[in-house]
C-alpha cells in the first residue's frame, strides 16, 4: 500500500469519525444534567418496581428518592379501589364493637363504603357506620 493511499484512508476514516462524533453530540441527551423537578415528573410515571429498580441502578435517583419522600404518598390509596389521596377522599376503617374502638389503620374511601358496601378490612375486622 502507497504512502499516499495509506493517507487517504486516514484522512476518510478521521472525516468518517468526526461526523459520528458530531451526529452523537447532536443526539445524546446528559439526564444528569436535568433538574430534580423534572427528574420527579418522570418518576411519578414509574410502578414501584420500577421505581425501586431505578433507584438502584443511579445513585442520584436513590437520594431524591428519599429526599422527596417518593414513596409513601404512594401508600396513601384505598385498599378496595386502589385510588390515591389525591383523588379520593379517605378515611380510617374504624371498628367498635361491645364498647370498644379497633382499628386495623387500612385506608377506605367513602366511595368503597357507601356505593359497594365495603364492610370489612384487609384482615376482616368488622367496620362500623359512620
Amino acid at each position: 500500500m502507497t504512502e499516499s493511499l495509506r493517507h487517504s484512508q486516514h484522512k476518510e476514516f478521521q472525516t468518517m469519525a468526526q461526523l459520528i462524533q458530531k451526529k452523537t453530540n447532536a443526539m445524546t441527551c446528559e439526564i444528569n444534567r436535568l433538574p430534580n423537578e423534572l427528574l420527579l415528573l418522570i418518576l411519578e410515571k414509574l410502578d414501584f418496581e420500577q421505581l425501586t429498580e431505578f433507584a438502584a441502578a443511579w445513585l442520584r435517583i436513590s437520594h431524591i428518592v428519599r429526599d422527596f419522600d417518593i414513596v409513601s404518598p404512594r401508600e396513601l390509596h384505598c385498599f378496595c379501589l386502589k385510588q390515591d389521596y389525591r383523588y379520593i377522599k379517605l378515611g380510617v376503617g374504624v371498628s367498635t364493637d361491645l364498647g370498644y374502638i379497633a382499628s386495623e389503620f387500612d385506608l377506605l374511601s367513602q366511595q368503597a363504603y357507601d356505593p359497594w358496601k365495603i364492610r370489612r378490612a384487609i384482615n376482616n375486622l368488622f367496620l362500623s357506620p359512620c
